[in-house]
């Protein structure tokens, strides 16, 4: 099992409780998958740095999970057709000790 982290930007036209919906069914996806989340946090509306589909702000969701490696795209696949989610980067989380960066 790898350390993963998820940053989605999700559109800015939901809020509130679809906002709250969307995030649930984002983190049911994982479980399905069987991967266990350690932490969730919603970042908040930010600017983009550029337009994604007309769209000049997005909101910030990070999620950490644990999962097997082939379950990354299953999980693409399944988010993909989400017309809520803007984009997505998936990142493998390196375990090192300070020891390590030092040398």
């Amino acid at each position: 099992m790898g350390s993963y982290e998820a940053l989605f930007i999700l559109t800015p036209e939901i809020d509130g409780e679809m906002l709250e919906k969307e995030i649930d069914y984002l983190k049911n996806e994982i479980v399905k998958l069987l991967g266990e989340i350690s932490e969730s946090k919603l970042l908040g509306k930010r600017k983009l740095a550029y337009s994604i589909k007309k769209m000049t702000d997005g909101f910030y969701l990070l999620i950490n999970f644990t999962c097997k490696p082939d379950v990354i795209d299953k999980l693409l696949k399944r988010i993909k057709h989400d017309l809520n989610v803007l984009r997505v980067g998936i990142f493998k989380k390196d375990s090192f000790s300070i020891s390590e960066i030092r040398d």
